[in-house]
């Protein structure tokens, strides 16, 4: 049963993870820069399982090449009135957001679910 523990609470951990990533992306959304310089880049969070039956989880930034927008009366424009926009998927973090709800409220089942079994046991032991 540990094993059940360490896998729903790695997943806890992902999913926050997952959630605080989406919402730093989200903040981002209207970051521009001066078109000579980087812009913001969205993280993404990757999984893979771990031999333990849990997640381990690292944060990778966007690539591919970034916008730029004409908009002369930004203060971060350019001479040429250009300004560099985030490299952000808005749908993809759409998903995403879904994606760590779903999994945050699996492995908060899991964990009532292990509860409940365990004070199945007591109860049991009690009679």
């Amino acid at each position: 049963m540990d094993g059940v523990l360490a896998a729903a609470r790695s997943g806890l951990s992902l999913a926050q993870m997952m959630l605080a990533t989406t919402a730093e992306n989200v903040a981002n959304l209207a970051t521009v820069r001066p078109a000579d310089t980087e812009p913001f880049r969205a993280a993404s969070v990757l999984a893979t399982a771990t031999g333990d039956g849990g997640v381990q989880a690292v944060v990778r930034r966007a690539q591919g090449e970034p916008r730029q927008a004409f908009a002369p009366n930004h203060p971060h424009a350019d001479s040429r009135g250009m300004v560099t926009l985030p490299v952000v998927d808005v749908a993809g973090e759409v998903v995403g957001l879904h994606l760590a709800s779903y999994l945050n409220r699996a492995n908060l089942a899991v964990l009532r679910r292990a509860r409940a079994a365990y004070q199945e046991v007591l109860d049991l032991a009690k009679r």
